[in-house]
């Protein structure tokens, strides 16, 4: 390699491990995130994920222990959109959308189905579906939908941390069974999903 990789190179090899579920090159790119960016808890979580999609609990909790021992600290994840320049916040667990229950069944019903091992907790399985059941931006979408059920204009969410990857494929879903365009901003890039896919092709 002509030039020394930097936190953007390693970052988006990191993404691909995750995307991929590849641990092994995954751990090697954020240990190298780690040591170029040491307060950033990006690389922590998704390596985090990926050792809970594995059901290695035992590295989950070494990681947590890293970030206190290390002062890392952990951003609360959250979305928002603007209707009538009106900024609506939304945070995860916020249960008070029943539009989101409707959803959720409806995209079920065309195959999605929650990908419960991204959950951070060694918990019983109910404990996980209705942890990840409720994140930021499912809320967005589901207001949105709410307010606006009618309109042909694509539905605009934003979010201040990288969109997990069973929120990913029920935006993909909730594009196709509803027939909206939805672009969704993470902190990695711009999503547009239309017809049950990504412009991203499942690389972000």
């Amino acid at each position: 390699m002509p030039h020394k990789p930097d936190s953007l190179i390693w970052s988006s090899l990191l993404n691909v491990c995750a995307t991929k579920r590849n641990i092994k090159y995954g751990e090697m790119a954020a240990r190298k995130l780690f040591a170029l960016d040491p307060l950033n808890a990006g690389p922590y979580i998704l390596l985090s994920n990926m050792y809970a999609s594995d059901g290695r609990w035992k590295d989950v909790a070494a990681l947590r222990s890293l970030m206190k021992t290390n002062n890392v600290k952990k951003f609360a994840a959250y979305s928002w959109v603007d209707i009538n320049n009106e900024v609506h916040k939304f945070v995860a667990n916020d249960r008070i959308h029943k539009e989101l229950d409707d959803l959720i069944k409806k995209v079920q019903e065309v195959g999605y189905k929650p990908s419960t091992n991204l959950v951070l907790h060694d918990v019983g399985e109910q404990e996980k579906l209705e942890s990840i059941s409720y994140h930021s931006e499912k809320l967005a979408l589901a207001f949105m939908l709410m307010k606006r059920p009618h309109e042909s204009m694509p539905v605009r969410i934003l979010k201040n941390l990288r969109v997990c990857g069973d929120c990913h494929a029920f935006m993909k879903f909730s594009s196709k069974v509803t027939g909206r365009t939805i672009v969704l901003r993470d902190s990695n890039r711009f999503h547009h999903f239309v017809g049950g896919k990504c412009s991203c092709n499942d690389h972000w």
